[in-house]
């Protein structure tokens, strides 16, 4: 056997290698991952203080409907955001601010 059929043998080898171990490389690239229909909703996350009483009352309530308190969360922010929207001067949702709300605690007016 010569250099050269040793080196094509080699690389063979390894080709067959690469493609026995990544066989998603072998799929079309037209098929698609996830169906858009099915596609998990992006979520984000937010933190909120919430006075105990009402934590607790939450907690309470997700606890005896077994929900998660996230789902129970959501649909009543949901709810309450939709009602707000449509008493609202936009009938509607409101229009896309123009600059991120600002974070931390508010400062504290100057001494009079």
């Amino acid at each position: 056997m010569t250099a050269k059929s040793k080196k094509a043998a080699s690389v063979a080898m390894l080709q067959d290698v690469v493609r026995r171990t990544r066989p998603q490389a072998e799929k079309p690239a037209t098929e698609p991952e996830t169906p858009p229909e099915t596609a998990p909703e992006e979520k984000d996350r937010l933190t909120v203080t919430l006075p105990v009483e009402i934590a607790e009352r939450v907690r309470n309530l997700c606890w005896w409907q077994r929900r998660r308190l996230s789902d129970f969360l959501e649909d009543a922010v949901r709810s309450h955001l939709e009602q707000k929207e449509k008493e609202s001067k936009y009938k509607g949702p409101a229009p896309i601010r123009e600059a991120d709300l600002a974070q931390g605690r508010p400062p504290k007016s100057p001494p009079r």
